[in-house]
């Protein structure tokens, strides 16, 4: 089975006895290309030997059948770091700031069978970086020249551009894209209708088109780009006149779900868009008044699923088809009972895995094939009412 949770939280060592840093409670199993029965782990590396963390971000992706991450040792510090899943493929890439200095952190996105990350590297500042899994093929793209930093941010991977947001010599900040090429890196703009891209606070991308959310007095407007300035334009303000929020961010197909609120105290809802203001829509009005804060919203078996706080301010599992009509609680849970909250979703052919909690077996490993009586929980990983607290699921 190829089911990953990539942070592990244990109070009792029971499925991961191979670990000897039970004391942080953060265990990395590098699963995503084994192919290992159920309740085996194996420790590949053991990046810094003794007690101390090798791995302190959660930040992990494959690129190009390589699997990425920040590794740190005490000669390096915190570094770009590659697996195969092998010990011998498990391996420092490239010690950007030479060192005990650490020259990475952040997220890291697939990007054009690459990693792509901000770094700070002494010459070039904190600048945007790219690499293939070896050392020569780890190279900057430096936006903001000389050691200035360009500190790039909300990085979003489309079809043919990577958008990012980052500083200029001018300290001027900026969304850009680029091909991956230095020549084709370009700025798009520098504001939003009248609002600074300085005030961004997500960028995703559905297809080849970014969709931006804004803090500030426009943070209820959706935005979305081309990769162009004329083709950078307003998809919708949810509260016209108003001081609107929108957040979680979420491209599925071809369509974008998001937690909207039409009211400056943060009463959020599900919206879906189709990239055009007629189709961009409230789902629901889960919690009337209230905020029901739906996120984690993931495809499966055609239908789109996400976590949300409803009337009696009970946490469950909702189940939308995209309209209005078709979207409902999929298990009317008594919080008492079966209080869902999801840190995250996965899925695999068959089932639908997330984190729920019942009163008598504390949070677990929860699945769902799509119906109700199929709604159960996998396993009491931490027996009786202690939390396993299983988080950051990955789909392989």
């Amino acid at each position: 089975m190829k089911f990953v949770i990539i942070l592990y939280q244990l109070i009792t060592p029971l499925i991961l006895p191979m670990t000897h840093k039970l004391n942080t409670t953060l265990i990395f199993t590098l699963l995503l290309t084994l192919q290992l029965p159920a309740q085996q782990a194996t420790l590949l590396l053991d990046i810094k030997p003794g007690t101390a963390n090798g791995i302190e971000s959660d930040a992990a992706t494959l690129a190009g059948g390589k699997y990425f991450f920040h590794g740190k040792t005490v000669a390096e510090g915190q570094e770009l770091w590659v697996t195969d899943g092998t010990s011998p493929g498990t391996h420092l890439v490239k010690d950007i700031d030479p060192g005990v200095a650490s020259g990475t952190g952040g997220g890291l996105i697939a990007f054009k069978d690459k990693v792509w990350f901000k770094a700070d590297e002494t010459n070039a500042g904190d600048e945007l970086w790219s690499s293939d899994g070896t050392d020569a093929g780890t190279t900057v793209i430096d936006v903001a020249l000389g050691s200035d930093d360009s500190s790039p941010e909300h990085l979003a991977a489309g079809t043919d551009f990577l958008y990012f947001t980052a500083w200029d010599n001018t300290f001027t900040r900026g969304l850009y894209r680029t091909d991956g090429t230095a020549a084709g890196t370009v700025l798009i703009t520098t504001e939003l209708g009248t609002t600074p891209v300085l005030q961004i606070l997500q960028v995703v991308t559905v297809g080849n088109i970014a969709y931006i959310a804004v803090d500030g007095p426009a943070a209820g407007q959706l935005w979305k780009s081309d990769g162009t300035a004329s083709g950078t334009v307003l998809v919708k303000d949810l509260a016209p006149g108003q001081f609107g929020m929108i957040k979680n961010l979420t491209p599925i197909g071809n369509k974008l779900y998001f937690a909207g609120s039409v009211t400056f105290f943060g009463e959020y809802q599900p919206w879906v868009s189709d990239g055009t203001a007629a189709g961009t829509i409230r789902l629901k009005d889960v919690h009337p008044n209230k905020d029901a804060n739906p996120k984690w919203f993931t495809e499966f078996k055609g239908k789109v699923y996400f976590h949300a706080m409803s009337t009696n301010f009970v946490k469950g599992l909702w189940r939308t088809d995209g309209t209005t009509t078709g979207t409902a609680l999929f298990k009317d849970i008594s919080i008492s009972e079966f209080d869902i909250d999801a840190y995250n979703m996965a899925t695999d052919a068959s089932y639908l895995y997330f984190s729920g909690s019942t009163v008598a077996n504390g949070r677990e490993l929860w699945r769902t094939d799509g119906t109700v009586a199929g709604t159960v929980m996998v396993k009491d990983l931490d027996p009786g009412f202690w939390d396993a607290n299983p988080e950051q699921f990955s789909s392989a």
